[in-house]
């Protein structure tokens, strides 16, 4: 990537990488529940479907980092000035804990899911809601991890630009 790119350009290529993964995991499982039952494994075993799972594989993890690092990027271009207005920007222990509620979070949301599939199958519910949790929960889950952990080094970066920020603004006394 260029080293030009705006902290704001990073951003939006980080949540552009993290909504093409999205809609590449709505597609796959669209798919899989609309083809037929017979040439399901003739999918499975295609080329196409080792290619979706690649860059499914890659485009999370690259947009969560990129995202995460939009904070870094944007606390470097605002310079030692930014330490004097903390009411309008996005501290580092914010940034921290954001990343350790969303990890737990993925992590809740991952035990639980199998189990939430299961009930509802058992209980004969209608595909509504088995839907809402293959469209919605599921790609959920497979982004806010890797965000949460993406944010955690981030915000040990922010701290130590803030730290240094900070000295960078304390007064030199010289004798």
């Amino acid at each position: 990537m260029p080293a030009n790119l705006s902290a704001r350009a990073i951003l939006w290529i980080g949540i552009g990488l993290v909504a093409a993964s999205v809609l590449l995991q709505l597609v796959r499982d669209i798919t899989f529940r609309l083809v037929d039952q017979d040439s399901l494994q003739d999918l499975a075993d295609s080329w196409l479907f080792d290619s979706v799972y690649l860059a499914l594989t890659l485009l999370v993890p690259l947009g969560a980092m990129l995202i995460a690092t939009f904070f870094v990027a944007r606390l470097i271009e605002r310079g030692p000035e930014s330490a004097a207005r903390p009411a309008d920007r996005v501290t580092a222990a914010g940034v921290f804990w954001t990343g350790i509620v969303l990890t737990l979070l993925g992590l809740l949301v991952g035990a639980s899911l199998e189990s939430w599939m299961g009930t509802l199958v058992a209980q004969g519910r209608p595909s509504i809601a088995l839907d809402a949790l293959n469209i919605v929960v599921s790609p959920l889950r497979n982004v806010v991890i890797p965000l949460g952990l993406a944010l955690l080094p981030a915000s040990v970066l922010m701290k130590k630009l803030e730290g240094r920020s900070r000295t960078a603004q304390l007064p030199r006394y010289v004798e």
